[in-house]
């Protein structure tokens, strides 16, 4: 059985690097974002398309059995706010931040239960599993 973990960049970021790294014509930001992009209207419409691709295809896959969507910026929250972050979230199952919510998501969604002798508790300068910063600018 294979479990997917669908990682997703919000738009912002995203567009800001396909930008750096598409556009190799040198075109304004304006006629960039309005360019149409592989038959799509536009590079928010192309990012959408290409999201439900990446999501359906990998749900249609025989050995698939889960798909779990997990935004860029919540792996990269810090475990170490964990009290503040649930106070702030305003509902009564608040979403975990980091690794330990991908953690969290995939052992409500299957049963299976994390050895916690892995290192994915262990502080972010020591641990193996905290995403790299994107260094887009600005964020």
């Amino acid at each position: 059985h294979t479990l997917v973990i669908a990682l997703f960049l919000n738009p912002y970021d995203w567009v800001a690097s396909m930008y750096t790294t598409q556009n190799s014509k040198e075109v304004s930001w304006r006629d960039f974002m309005s360019t149409e992009w592989q038959s799509h209207a536009n590079m928010m419409e192309y990012r959408a398309s290409m999201i439900n691709s990446a999501v359906v295809e990998s749900m249609g896959r025989e050995d698939v059995r889960l798909v779990i969507p997990v935004k860029y910026e919540k792996l990269v929250d810090s475990f170490s706010n964990f009290d503040n972050y649930v106070s702030s979230s305003g509902t009564a199952t608040p979403e975990l931040p980091g690794i330990v919510g991908v953690i969290d998501d995939i052992q409500s969604h299957t049963g299976l239960r994390v050895d916690e002798a892995a290192g994915w508790n262990a502080p972010r300068d020591r641990n193996q599993f905290w995403a790299a910063p994107i260094r887009c600018n600005g964020h």
